[in-house]
């Protein structure tokens, strides 16, 4: 018991170093006319993950096609035609899970799209076969304090990518909004301004007469 001690303090400190280290798996990137992009993510197996994309700065549909695949290939997942979403799903065995984004959507118009994959995405430590007799409670209660740690981290990363998106949509819109005022006064001003010649035309053609 005493020589365990030792290594569950190391434990602990390796876990606390990846937690100040270790991110969600979030990427932004140009997705070219008619282009397939793909993203690959080591994930634990029997977890709950999700992901999440938003796709902006694009004059044309910002649609895309975007699909989840397991280790063995075998599709988790199929979006069709969708600009933003969160979607949810479980990793069936640990290993290399893929991401795909496909702009078959919009013409030819390049596409910037913001993802982030969440949850599930540490490899397991120790071999799921081990006897949990075998396992020190300490160690234990240091695994359990890390990924509780590490699910805060992931929750916290989704709420900030998520405000970042929001943020995002409301600086676009409120930038629309903007422009579209000011093309409104332009055009109150130009109406203005052909009222008063028409008027000003009409009493001149009224008085030669």
């Amino acid at each position: 018991m005493g020589s365990s001690l030792p290594f569950s303090m190391f434990h602990l400190l390796t876990s606390l170093a990846l937690f100040l280290h270790l991110t969600t798996a979030s990427w932004l990137f140009h997705l070219r006319p008619y282009a397939q992009q793909c993203f690959y993510e080591e994930l634990r197996g029997a977890k709950d993950a999700s992901f999440t994309f938003q796709v902006d700065d694009s004059d044309g549909p910002l649609e895309v096609d975007f699909w989840v695949s397991d280790p063995d290939n075998k599709l988790l997942k199929v979006i069709n035609s969708e600009s933003t979403g969160t979607y949810d799903f479980k990793t069936v065995k640990a290993g290399t899970y893929q991401f795909c984004f496909h702009n078959v959507q919009g013409g030819s118009e390049e596409k910037l799209v913001e993802f982030a994959v969440f949850g599930a995405r540490r490899p397991q430590d120790k071999p799921e076969n081990e006897a949990k007799e075998n396992v020190d409670p300490l160690d234990r209660a240091v695994d359990e304090l890390e990924e509780a740690i590490l699910a805060i981290k992931d929750e916290q990363q989704y709420l900030i990518l998520r405000e970042k998106l929001h943020r995002q949509t409301a600086e676009s819109t409120n930038s629309r909004v903007a422009w579209w005022s000011m093309i409104q006064t332009l055009l109150l001003v130009g109406v203005c301004l052909f009222q008063v010649y028409y008027l000003k035309r009409f009493f001149e053609v009224r008085r030669v007469v």
